[in-house]
């Protein structure tokens, strides 16, 4: 009786980087640490000492700093609970900071993303916040306002929002970015203090 060879089964496709299953509203808080619960940071450039730290609390300065300059920050800062605080000094331009985590989401659900922020604004260098949502292949889907903490100016506080409702279920990245001023130039110590901004983890509704 003949032999019949029968082919090799077909090789299991490999599940997308991207492919994930939803289920409501993503985790976004962060964990009681930096690099808690997911989220991740990164930096471009160099800077002087630490760039960002978690704070249970985080109430900017009320002072400033008067080798520098004559701004002092005042109240209007506030203090914020379970905060990421974003306070590098860049030694150069175009030095920024992302903090991010990958979420899940669902196509056709509107989610809504809110958190609080509040800011060190005494320092001759600006600072700029800006939160965005990113498609797995690294597209911007949504974006909030920026937060701008300007230079020699007094401390400031608010709240933010993001909504996105995506048109594909798949893993998407939230990522909160600072920049910095261009000026003043590099050229002292007190020209590369740049303000702080604080920020609570987004609390997500929707989904």
């Amino acid at each position: 009786m003949p032999t019949i060879a029968l082919g090799a089964a077909a090789p299991a496709l490999a599940a997308s980087p991207c492919s994930c299953t939803p289920n409501g509203c993503p985790s976004m808080g962060f964990g009681g640490a930096l690099d808690g619960n997911g989220w991740k940071l990164s930096t471009v450039g160099t800077f002087t000492g630490g760039t960002t730290r978690y704070s249970g609390t985080y109430a900017p300065s009320t002072g400033g700093n008067a080798s520098c300059n004559s701004v002092t920050g005042g109240t209007g800062g506030g203090s914020i609970s379970g905060a990421i605080v974003m306070e590098g000094d860049p030694t150069a331009a175009g030095a920024s900071i992302t903090y991010s985590k990958s979420v899940c989401l669902q196509a056709g659900r509107t989610y809504t993303f809110t958190w609080n922020w509040n800011s060190f604004n005494a320092n001759n260098r600006s600072m700029f916040l800006d939160a965005q949502l990113t498609s797995c292949s690294g597209t911007v889907v949504a974006t909030a306002a920026q937060v701008q903490a300007l230079g020699r100016t007094t401390n400031n506080r608010g709240s933010r929002m993001l909504t996105v409702t995506p048109t594909a279920t798949s893993l998407y990245t939230f990522e909160f970015i600072g920049t910095f001023g261009t000026t003043p130039a590099y050229d002292s110590a007190c020209n590369r203090y740049a303000n702080d901004i604080g920020f609570t983890a987004p609390l997500c509704s929707g989904g």
